[in-house]
This record gives C-alpha cells, sequence and structure tokens, in this order.
C-alpha cells in the first residue's frame, strides 16, 4: 500500500485511542512525550540534508521493527503534514518540515508514535483514551529502552540527557491530559484558573497558553493540562500531582454539570440554536457549539440530535481544536471543512467539499 493510501487511511476517522465522552467523563486522552538526540551527532536544527537523511536511515530499522509504520514527510504536500499535526502526531506545521530525512513513525493505534528529526532527534510520543496516564508513562519508558538499547542517546552527569530545549534537559518527560470541561467553563472559570496555577501546572485551550475564554458562549471547554520533568524524582512527584488534579477537576466539573444555573443553561440552547440555524462562523464557534450541545443533550434540554451523533461530529473537529490551543496558529483548510460539514449535519443541508 502506498504512503498516500496509508495516510488516508489513518487520517480519515478520528483517532483510534479518542474516547467517547460519557457524562461522567471529563479527562478524554493521556499523553506522554519524551525527546531524546542520539550520542555524538548535532541536534537537527544544525544538520544539513545529508546529516538528517543518515539519521533516518540509521534509526528507520529499529522503529520499524517494533510495528511501527513510516510516513515520510519530504513525501507529504503542507495540508497532510497538516492533519497528521492536528491529531498531535507532528510537532509543527510549517512547510519547513517538509525536507528530506524526516518522518513520523505511527502504530495503527496511534498509541506510540515516534517523531525522527523535528526538534529533536526522537520524539517519543505514548497516547491512550481517558485517564491512563500512568499507563503511558510506563509505555513511554520502555518504548525508550528498546531504541536506546540500538542507538545510544546523548547525556552527561552534570545535565542528564541533552534536547534542544535547555529547560527539557534531564528526563524532559513531558505529561499530558486533554480534559473536556464545558460547564466548568460556564460556572468556575476563575476557580480552575486558580488551581492550576496553584499547582504550577500549564495549560492551554484554543485562545492560547494559560488563557480561558473572557463570556462562555467563546468554547474553550478543551484543555490541555501539562508539566515538565527535569529528573526522575520530578517526573514520579509530576504523575502524583497530575493524577490528584485529575481528581480535582473530575469532581468540580461534574459537579458544575449538576448544578448549571439558568443563565448557562439559556447560553447552551442560544449556541445551538445558532449551530442548527447554520450560522456559526468559523470552526471555534462551530466547535463551541458542539461542546455546549454535548453538555445540553446530557441534561436534556438539546433533544433534536442524538447524543451519539454530536459525539462523532465532536470528535472530527476535536484535533483541530485542541492544536489552536498553540499561540501563533493559523487556519487551514481543514478548519472551513470541518465547520462546514458539521454544520450540514446538524441542519440536514448539503455542502460542497
Amino acid at each position: 500500500m502506498s504512503m498516500k493510501k496509508r495516510l488516508r487511511r489513518l487520517t480519515k476517522n478520528p483517532p483510534v485511542w479518542a474516547k467517547r465522552l460519557g457524562r461522567n467523563d471529563v479527562v478524554t486522552a493521556s499523553r506522554v512525550g519524551i525527546p531524546r538526540n542520539l550520542s555524538g551527532r548535532p541536534f537537527p536544527h544544525r544538520m544539513n540534508r545529508g546529516d538528517l537523511v543518515r539519521t533516518l536511515d540509521d534509526v528507520r530499522p529499529t522503529l520499524t521493527g517494533t510495528g511501527l509504520t513510516e510516513y515520510s514527510v519530504s513525501e507529504m504536500s503542507d495540508f497532510d503534514v497538516g492533519l497528521l499535526w492536528e491529531r498531535g502526531l507532528s510537532l509543527g506545521h510549517n512547510p519547513e518540515y517538509t525536507a528530506h530525512g524526516k518522518s513520523i513513525f505511527i502504530d495503527p493505534y496511534e498509541r506510540r508514535t515516534v517523531v525522527v528529526n523535528e526538534l529533536d532527534h526522537i520524539w517519543m510520543i505514548t497516547a491512550r483514551a481517558g485517564n491512563r496516564l500512568r499507563d503511558c508513562v510506563f509505555e513511554a519508558v520502555a518504548m525508550e529502552d528498546e531504541i536506546s538499547c540500538s542507538h545510544p542517546f546523548a547525556a552527561n552527569d552534570r545535565d542528564g540527557f541533552l534536547t534542544s530545549w535547555v529547560e527539557q534537559h534531564g528526563t524532559g518527560v513531558r505529561l499530558s491530559i486533554i480534559i473536556f470541561i464545558p460547564a466548568v467553563t460556564l460556572e468556575a472559570r476563575e476557580d480552575f484558573s486558580a488551581e492550576v496555577e496553584r499547582r504550577g501546572l500549564l495549560f492551554a485551550g484554543p485562545f492560547g497558553i494559560g488563557t480561558m475564554p473572557e463570556n462562555p458562549p467563546l468554547g474553550g471547554s478543551l484543555m490541555q493540562i501539562w508539566c515538565h520533568s527535569v529528573n526522575e524524582e520530578g517526573t514520579a512527584n509530576n504523575l502524583v500531582m497530575m493524577e490528584d488534579f485529575i481528581r480535582y477537576v473530575t469532581a468540580l466539573e461534574l459537579e458544575c454539570r449538576e448544578n448549571l444555573s439558568l443563565g448557562s443553561l439559556d447560553i447552551i440552547a442560544r449556541m445551538w440554536g445558532i449551530l442548527s440555524n447554520r450560522l456559526t462562523a468559523d470552526e471555534s464557534d462551530t466547535m463551541a457549539s458542539l461542546e455546549l450541545g454535548l453538555l445540553g443533550a446530557w441534561n436534556g434540554i438539546i433533544d433534536d440530535f442524538e447524543i451519539p451523533n454530536i459525539q462523532k461530529l465532536f470528535y472530527l473537529c476535536l484535533d483541530g481544536h485542541l492544536m489552536s490551543c498553540y499561540t501563533g496558529r493559523k487556519k487551514i483548510d481543514t478548519d472551513i471543512v470541518r465547520a462546514n460539514f458539521v454544520k450540514s449535519c446538524v441542519t440536514g443541508e448539503s455542502t460542497s467539499g
């Protein structure tokens, strides 16, 4: 099967590991990332094309031998690169990442991914549906051990493992979760933001890093929460802290879902009405309406569209919406396709494209 066909098969559906959110679910995904560089080689941004290709050729047999399939970035269009970026399988949607010597290795379930020659020689990512952060850590460490047997990583006694980002020297482990908090966005935004800051965590939504929407109808119910570790002790402590935070935010969101104010119920009904009448302006508005529509369906105030159908549309928009959390993101063609498709499904109208 050609690379193009494999790519289309991979990207035509939501991620296999994506969890179908139920009324009592808050954490939709858990992810762990580990950056590593090969010993004795300059960082990718200091390599020429020949060095990049040789590095890729060296690690390819090891990665494909673990059951990962290669997707060569040099054979992709910018649109293809953007699709993988939206799914969290690439580190940046940027034309410069289409150079030779850069590939993404992915398992069939998108639970294990290795990005070669982007910011670092190797960026290992593990992902699971729901609250599975501890499992992701174990799987990421196992993958790291497997790769390091054939390819020693750059490290020294003072700094630990060396990465292209100085602040990630050491273990460089990044723990993150994706949470869905529509009720908190409506009812307890300030309490949530203060608690994240108190714990020293980082969070991002569609309004940038560390920001919450000023007005609930603007959306922002999907949040990525993460932290970095510089040593093994820090990773263990961060894992405990993240698990404690998950308990906190789950309890807060479920309490808010059970006690929505009349003002919040009115906002939900109005936003769904805007979407149903095909009046949303762009992908962000469409996603905000889906977020509140799902919350409204759970609470019985939206009954003209079945919950499973809202969930399907929600996941079609999920990846692109999450990626908008990074500052500097530019709207790409898939935004328009998603917005029009969702609106056509809700309204029953056909749409081109």
